[in-house]
């Protein structure tokens, strides 16, 4: 269902209190949305086919100020608004969550679905990228990838960053003889590689975090709907 996909902002503005989210929205459009604290900018796609049972890879890229999003690797229509038509400074110290967001405000906090082969990049994608397919299958190691989470048995971060997810919430994992097909990934500017914690799942605070079992930590939700 309709939720957010991979996100690092809170509820607070002000200084130090940027962010940024990728939203997944009932009728198969995705948002993404960068914040300062003070002012935000963001695009709205149109209408995709997410929700029709198979594996789809979601893309959203920031080249400067310029937002975009692709979808198979197709770039989609959108509209963009916000307060700001300048780069804006995404930094804070929250975790980046995946499958939810600490935004109050965003509608679609909680993802339930299926995510794999999260990724994401110190450099903005290049559309030829996109289309050949390049980013899907990854060694770990490739220029600028600050963080990849395939989310097969575990939450390891196979980039050079090592920075693995922890899962919190009702998450479970996908059978790992399973065949998990592309990916959704998402780039930032301003993402240097470093140790922010990654949690996977619900956030909510009457929530446990998983107990870590002998096939790893548990994070992959159920399938999409």
């Amino acid at each position: 269902g309709a939720g957010t996909i991979i996100g690092k902002k809170s509820t607070d503005g002000g200084s130090q209190n940027g962010g940024f989210l990728m939203v997944l929205q009932e009728d198969g459009g995705v948002k993404f949305a960068t914040d300062d604290g003070f002012g935000y900018s963001q695009t709205l796609s149109e209408s995709t086919s997410a929700f029709d049972g198979d594996w789809h890879l979601i893309v959203a890229v920031r080249s400067g100020a310029d937002l975009c999003i692709y979808f198979d690797g197709e770039l989609l229509e959108g509209t963009s608004t916000g307060q700001s038509s300048s780069t804006l400074d995404v930094t804070n110290n929250l975790p980046l969550l995946i499958g939810s967001v600490q935004q109050e405000q965003e509608p679609y906090i909680h993802y339930s679905g299926a995510i794999a082969n999260v990724k994401v990049w110190a450099r903005a994608l290049q559309q030829s990228e996109i289309l050949d397919g390049s980013i899907v299958g990854l060694n770990g190691d490739e220029d600028g990838l600050v963080a990849y989470w395939p989310l097969q048995q575990n939450g390891d971060d196979l980039s050079s960053t090592k920075n693995d997810a922890v899962a919190y919430g009702d998450v479970t994992y996908a059978d790992s003889g399973k065949t998990l097909g592309t990916s959704m990934a998402a780039y930032l500017s301003k993402v240097k590689g470093d140790k922010t914690k990654v949690k996977l799942g619900n956030t909510r605070r009457n929530r446990k975090p998983l107990k870590r079992s002998s096939g790893g930590r548990v994070l992959e939700k159920d399938k999409n709907s």
